[in-house]
């Protein structure tokens, strides 16, 4: 069954995945919440420095597989619900298939940058 790749909710029921969502990495990677979410984990709020964000925009930005998203999490994000609701569909016939990686890691960049001043209260070191 599928989990959340945002909040680590498991999408266990099909009334569960009918209301959750696959995003494409762009859709996750570029949005602010996103990296929020991230950044307010333990690990990285004890973190002072920034210096380890340009390795995981990297690393998160190559993902080609799609975001599985549950329903709660998804009103954090801005995409096309029917394509995403389509991913669903088209994941059940093949789990294995890739919905590509970011288009612009950049963009992934700043918005993560932006997120973590944000987060850090501007004290980016």
């Amino acid at each position: 069954m599928p989990v959340c790749d945002i909040c680590g909710n498991r999408i266990s029921t099909v009334a569960d995945i009918t209301k959750s969502f696959i995003l494409t990495t762009t859709e996750v990677v570029e949005n602010k919440a996103y990296w929020k979410f991230v950044f307010s984990k333990p690990e990285w709020l004890s973190d002072k420095s920034s210096t380890l964000i340009p390795y995981l925009v990297v690393k998160q930005t190559s993902l080609e597989t799609g975001w599985w998203v549950c329903q709660n999490c998804s009103s954090h994000y801005t995409f096309n619900a029917p394509e995403a609701q389509q991913r669903i569909i088209d994941w059940s016939k093949n789990p294995n298939m890739v919905f590509g990686s970011s288009k612009n890691p950049a963009n992934a960049s700043a918005v993560a940058l932006q997120a973590w001043e944000e987060t850090h209260d501007g004290k980016n070191q």
